[in-house]
Formats: structure tokens, sequence, C-alpha cells
């Protein structure tokens, strides 16, 4: 299947120690397939020793892409910012530029985990208003008769019932969670504290839940965001530059307000930390590349000189893949040609190299709704190169979300149960499930 690829494959990287303590690399490949639609599928699922060092990604990599013979349609490599895969990656171009002769693969840091890096030390200055938040959690979840109580309390009142949760430090989104049930049970929450002891000892206060409420608030459009940025089924590169402006502006908005000052503070400090890796030539020609933006809103957000900048170098990669497709790729016009008038009426035009991005540029900023890579596929007679410089971008996964769901499945396989499955049964039972799915998906 990579061998007929025409288009550039996107990876996602990360490390999972399962509960037998050994460590895995996990590698997943994204890409527009022959049919244009976007796919994924692991290649890759191996025993990587300790230190599992930059030295070993690098290895892990180089033999897994050579395994597929697709060292040279590498376009970016997304994963979190461990210092090990940035060493990784290094090491990588290093070698592809010495020894290969072959461009620059891109490091894409993992919006998601910078999200999650944000946020956390965002809400830490919440801790004592969720503290009783999350006692309240802890009771109900060590005690299977106050889970219980709960529950039947719910239904004796007419409420709708929601269990609540408790936080992880590893997820944010969990606090908001976290958050949101509490206030869909907040009735419920405030008669368990009148009728048992346990929970009264944590009663939330009128005014700590009037905090919660405002926290949730703040917190929905990062919640909102992070789903986003996990979606599989489109493409999420091309929402990396409007989320990271409205996060911002959304953090700005609320440095007045006492309550959620030092939280958006410190959000907005890791946000600009970060801004840079992820505002790269990639994530801006995604932009360009979504035709709900277009050129239009780069214009928007951007400095006339970064505006100009980027235009450039889009025009410039365009050129390449005009001189590289241009040749196998014929120009029409609407003179009569076919077997019929009304086909030779009804004919789309193809545009010659600059007219392409001119045109494109020109055509009103499609509904919020269209899929992209939809979008091109039904555009590609029009734009045949252009097209061809979308479907390589917009492959581009913003998050390696993919890869914490694979280690969810290696966590059902790897069971304490079943914790001496060799390296070799792993890696074929992990990677054949993936490619059964995507041939299943044909």
């Amino acid at each position: 299947m990579f061998s007929e690829l025409s288009f550039k494959i996107a990876i996602t990287t990360d490390i999972w120690t399962s509960i037998a303590n050994r460590p895995y690399l996990a590698i997943t490949a994204h890409f527009i397939d022959v049919k244009r639609n976007l796919k994924q599928v692991l290649i890759e699922f191996c025993y990587i020793p300790h230190p599992h060092g930059g030295e070993q990604v690098k290895n892990a990599l180089i033999k897994t892409l050579n395994e597929y013979n697709i060292l040279n349609k590498v376009i970016t490599i997304t994963s979190d910012n461990a210092m090990n895969n940035i060493k990784g990656l290094n090491l990588l171009n290093e070698y592809l530029e010495s020894n290969l002769g072959i461009e620059s693969v891109c490091h894409f840091p993992c919006f998601a985990h910078i999200l999650n890096l944000s946020i956390n030390d965002g809400i830490k200055d919440f801790a004592k208003v969720l503290s009783n938040l999350r006692k309240l959690g802890a009771v109900m979840k060590g005690s299977s008769s106050k889970a219980q109580a709960f529950e039947e309390t719910a239904k004796a009142n007419n409420h709708e019932y929601v269990k609540l949760k408790r936080d992880i430090y590893i997820r944010w989104n969990s606090t908001y969670d976290m958050i949101e049930r509490a206030i869909k049970m907040k009735r419920v929450i405030q008669i368990m504290c009148i009728n048992d002891e346990e929970y009264n000892l944590y009663s939330i206060s009128e005014e700590e839940w009037k905090n919660l409420e405002t926290i949730s608030v703040f917190l929905k459009p990062f919640y909102e965001a992070t789903t986003i940025l996990s979606g599989q089924k489109y493409s999420s590169i091309n929402f990396v530059l409007p989320l990271l402006k409205a996060l911002k502006d959304h953090s700005k908005l609320v440095l007045n307000e006492l309550l959620l000052k030092k939280c958006s503070e410190m959000i907005l400090i890791k946000l600009e930390k970060y801004e840079t890796r992820l505002k790269n030539d990639l994530s801006l020609f995604a932009a360009i590349l979504d035709p709900r933006l277009n050129f239009a809103y780069l214009k928007f957000i951007l400095k006339s000189e970064e505006y100009e900048s980027i235009t450039k170098k889009f025009n410039e990669k365009f050129s390449d893949y005009y001189k590289k497709h241009s040749t196998t790729t014929k120009t029409t016009t609407i003179e009569t040609a076919g077997p019929s008038i009304l086909q030779s009426i009804y004919k789309k035009r193809r545009f010659d190299n600059t007219e392409e991005v001119d045109n494109y540029s020109k055509i009103s900023q499609e509904d919020s709704g269209i899929n992209p890579i939809e979008w091109w596929k039904m555009h590609e007679c029009i734009y045949p190169c252009l097209s061809k410089f979308a479907f390589d971008v917009l492959c581009i996964p913003a998050t390696s979300v993919l890869s914490e769901q694979v280690f969810s499945k290696a966590g059902v396989i790897i069971t304490q149960r079943r914790n001496r499955l060799s390296d070799t049964s792993i890696r074929s039972l992990m990677c054949l499930n993936s490619m059964f799915k995507y041939l299943d998906s044909e």
C-alpha cells in the first residue's frame, strides 16, 4: 500500500511502560490514501530498553521507516516535548541530511500535551477550591455503600444520576469533567452533605459553588479545543493556529478577574513559550490550505511582514509541486471538447501554475462545517497541483493522542495475568490488529 502512495506520510510516536515494567515505542503512520481518505495505521510497537534516549529513538525510527521503505516520504513526526523525542529527531535529521541527502523532517509538538502542561500549571491555583470536591470523589470511590447511597438519593429526588469523578494530573480535562459532573449533581451532593456525616466534612459552600461554575466556564474552551485536536477522522493541523489564537484571546479576557487571574497568566506563559514551535511553516500552510480559512485568515492574524513572508514561502513551495507534477497533470481550457455540448459547457476548468494559487486565494471562505480533505478531493480536477500540496500537509496530526489510544489497547493485551508475552508476539498482535482494521475500512 505504501509503495502505491503518492502523498507524504506523517508520523506520531510515544513511549509507554507496560504492567510488566517494560517500555515500548509506538510508531503510527498518518496519510491520505489513493482514494483521498485520511487514514492511520500502527506500523511499529517495539521494546525500547532503558535509558531509551535520543539515540535509541532515532535507531527505532530509522529501522521502522526503512522496513516500510518510507524514509523519504515522511513530512513530520508529532510527539510530546520530552527531551529524548527532540534529541531523537535531531539525530534522525542529521542522518537523513548527511547520509542520504534527504530533506529534514519537521518535529511537530503535540498540541494536546502543550495544553495539558499549560492548564495543569494554571489550575494549581484552584487547589483550595477543588479540595473538597476531590475529597467527596474519594469518599464515594472508597466505599460502595456511599456510592450506592448517592445513586439512591438522586433517584429518590427525581434527579439525573451522574457518577462523581476524580481528576488525574496527567489529563487536565479530567478536572473539567470532575467539575462539570459535580455541578450537575449539586443538589444531590448538598442533600448527601446534610444526611451523611462523612460527606458533611467536605461540604461545599455557595461561594465555592459559584467559583466552580466560573472555573468551568473558563475551562470549557480548552476542553473543546482538546476534543477537536484529538479527532482522527479529519485533519487537525489546520486547527492549530485558530485554536492557539482563540485560547490566548480567551485567557487575556479574564486577566482582571481575581479568581482566574493567576491561572490565566500561567496558561499564557506556557502557550507563548511553545507558540514559535506551533506556529511553524507547516501549520501556517495548513491554515492557508483549509478553504474555511484560506489566505484571508492569515492576513487577519499576522503582521504585514509576517504575512508577506509566509505567502512567499507558500508560493515557493507550490512552485516545487508544480515543477514536479505539471508534466503528469495537463491543463485544459473551456474550449468545446468532449462528446456533448453540455459537457463542454459545464466542464470544470483547470488552472495553470500562476492561476491555481491566485484563483484559490480569491474564492469565498467555505462554511465551517466542511471537511477540508473532502473539499480538496472534490476540487482536485480544478487545482491538480495545489491539491497535492494540500494532501501532503493536511495528513499531519496536531497531537500524538492516537499513540495513547494504542497504549490503552496494549494495556488490554498485556495484563497482570498475561504479562509474559514475548516482545515479538506483542508487536504482532498490536500491528496486525491495526493493519486489519485498515484493510476492513477499505
